[in-house]
């Protein structure tokens, strides 16, 4: 207190106060009294409340510690009690909607609710909080609007309801806020005691409706559908509050998003030992690639590797299903190379973020038409990864880790034969509908595989990111109806062979030309200083690039070394960014290919090499 705070006071009631506070002292270190009611009575005592003043006759005396300690408590009983009444007579002027809730609030702890981060009854009292204007939440909500954390945000609501704050102020509204949901939830008259209950027969009822409505209108899966309905024979609380919100803000997409996501979730729990259903083990295995590629981009956040923008868009194409992802995922399980994984991810990523809504739109577009969200392993981009990932990268890997690529050993020419039917066997099957991505990955599978070499994968690829010929479109649209690998193979060869501008190069002269003009292009009409400037060759600045990588010393070397020896990848790879100009693409590739180098010289010969 201040020193001349009570000069003007009886010296018995000085004696009174200082006697309260050294109380207060000694039950708050003792620890039967919280932080906040320390400094609360703290400041009853300062301020000398009524009861203070009625006591005073009392403690002439003498003053005994029990009933100071009564006394303290008697005190935070009137004080809270009044604080109730203040808060019931304000919340009888106004109830707050929870429309005025911001949808990512909602949905962020839908979420968290479904992986069980966060009690039902804990979200419910957050929502109550932030309508009636809670200082608490409302500062958390301010810090995610200017930092954009997701993660933060949610941690700083959990912090807030360990605190038991919520629960002191906001307990009688929390009822009752969650009495309203549920009777514009379930569209009938329920008591606060149902609600807290869970669901009743008819709210069980209409959830089941709308999800076998949904189901039969394309939004949700077979699997999702048998999931989703299984938890609401067993009245999941998560299914409950998602309709509660749903039935508040009519947000129909929110409301798939929360059942897919709950659906995937809990799909392992709900399988029984006698659950050997094939949709039901590919789902469970597709719910656990999520889980795992969620974990793994939570670290990647973590370790500042991935921004939010880059992290919210993986965790779309993750929840969508997207074909590129998983197969990375497949990949990963075949080779084991978490390094490898990350670096396909991001580049997924960093596409998908240039093209922007109307490439993600095309792919939906192709989903929808013939394949469904959930069905990830049939679309095009999957079945060429599967064989690029199953066969190519794995099985060009031998199990002493050597990657086998020499492709002018004579002596396995029938391994690459053998190679070249599997190809053919891996893409006949399924329905395809091909995107120019995906028509680029078969051409670098098969460089891969050894079914095309690089001067033909060159033609290819310039043919079809550049010159976009309409032959090699035709060839991929006959594939996708005939699904004739052998008849691709051969007219991809057809057509690479048939290519007057197929001239071998050097990796000098492709150096030179890696800013992406045409090699044809005429240049008697420019000055020999203006063709110099055009011409910067790679090869000079290439120790300015691999500084710009942050690569080790071992990690340059190889890719000199594969620069030297013109290593049919590093030709691939120049010739890519000679067309897509993808500086990104071309060090994610850099990476690879220096891995693989290095792998290779330690076991043996550089792999790869001329």
């Amino acid at each position: 207190a201040h020193p001349g705070r009570h000069s003007r006071r009886p010296s018995a009631h000085l004696h009174l106060v200082e006697a309260l506070l050294q109380v207060v002292e000694g039950m708050y270190r003792g620890g039967d009294l919280g932080e906040p009611d320390y400094h609360l009575l703290r400041n009853l005592i300062l301020e000398d409340h009524e009861i203070l003043a009625s006591a005073h006759d009392k403690f002439k005396h003498g003053i005994d510690e029990h009933d100071l300690q009564e006394l303290l408590t008697s005190l935070i009983r009137a004080e809270k009690a009044r604080q109730r009444a203040v808060d019931e007579a304000h919340r009888a002027h106004e109830t707050p909607s929870w429309s005025t809730i911001p949808k990512t609030l909602l949905n962020l702890l839908q979420v968290a609710e479904a992986q069980e981060l966060i009690a039902h009854d804990d979200a419910i009292l957050l929502c109550n909080a932030f309508v009636h204007g809670n200082d608490l939440v409302h500062g958390a909500w301010e810090a995610y609007e200017v930092m954009q954390d997701e993660r933060d945000l949610l941690d700083t609501l959990i912090r807030i309801v360990r605190t038991g704050a919520l629960t002191r102020d906001m307990a009688q509204s929390s009822n009752s806020a969650a009495a309203g949901v549920s009777k514009a939830a379930a569209r009938h008259d329920t008591g606060a005691e149902e609600g807290e209950a869970g669901m009743s027969d008819e709210d069980v009822q209409v959830i089941k409706h709308l999800i076998t409505t949904l189901a039969n209108q394309g939004g949700l899966s077979a699997s999702h559908k048998e999931v989703l309905l299984a938890l609401a024979d067993r009245r999941h609380k998560v299914l409950l509050a998602a309709y509660e919100v749903f039935a508040a803000d009519q947000d129909l997409e929110e409301f798939l998003d929360t059942l897919r996501v709950t659906a995937d979730h809990m799909a392992s729990e709900l399988a029984g030992p006698g659950s050997n259903g094939a949709g039901e083990m590919e789902e469970s295995e597709d719910g656990m690639a999520a889980r795992e590629l969620k974990e793994l981009l939570d670290c990647l956040v973590a370790d500042e590797k991935l921004n939010n923008l880059e992290h919210v868009t993986l965790c779309r194409l993750i929840d969508g299903g997207d074909p590129n992802v998983y197969a990375a995922y497949d990949v990963y399980t075949e080779c084991d190379d978490v390094g490898d994984l990350i670096d396909t991810l991001m580049r997924v990523v960093r596409r998908e973020i240039r093209r922007g809504t109307a490439g993600a739109g095309h792919a939906r577009a192709s989903g929808a038409n013939g394949h469904g969200a959930g069905q990830i392993r049939y679309t095009a981009s999957d079945a060429v990864a599967e064989a690029n990932g199953a066969r190519s990268w794995g099985g060009e890997l031998s199990e002493s880790g050597e990657y086998e690529q020499d492709l002018g050993d004579e002596e396995e020419d029938e391994e690459e034969e053998e190679d070249e039917e599997e190809d053919e066997e891996d893409l006949a099957g399924g329905d395809l509908s091909l995107s120019t991505d995906d028509r680029k990955e078969i051409i670098m599978m098969m460089l891969e595989r050894g079914t095309l070499d690089h001067k033909e994968a060159v033609t290819l690829t310039r043919r079809l990111l550049v010159d976009e010929d309409e032959a090699l479109h035709d060839a991929f649209d006959a594939f996708e109806v005939n699904r004739d690998g052998r008849d691709l193979v051969m007219s991809l060869k057809t057509l690479a062979g048939d290519d007057p501008e197929a001239v071998p190069l050097s990796m000098g002269e492709l150096a030179m030309h890696v800013d992406g003009r045409e090699l044809e292009e005429e240049e008697d009409d420019e000055d020999d200083e203006a063709r110099e400037a055009r011409r910067e060759p790679i090869v000079n600045s290439f120790s300015e690039v691999i500084a710009s990588m942050g690569l080790t010393e071992e990690e340059a070397t190889a890719l000199r070394l594969s620069l030297a020896r013109e290593n049919v990848f590093m030709r691939a790879c120049l010739e890519v960014f000679r067309v897509e100009r993808d500086e990104d693409d071309l060090k994610d590739s850099l990476k690879r290919i220096a891995r693989r180098t290095i792998n290779a010289a330690s076991l043996g010969p550089i792999a790869g090499s001329n």
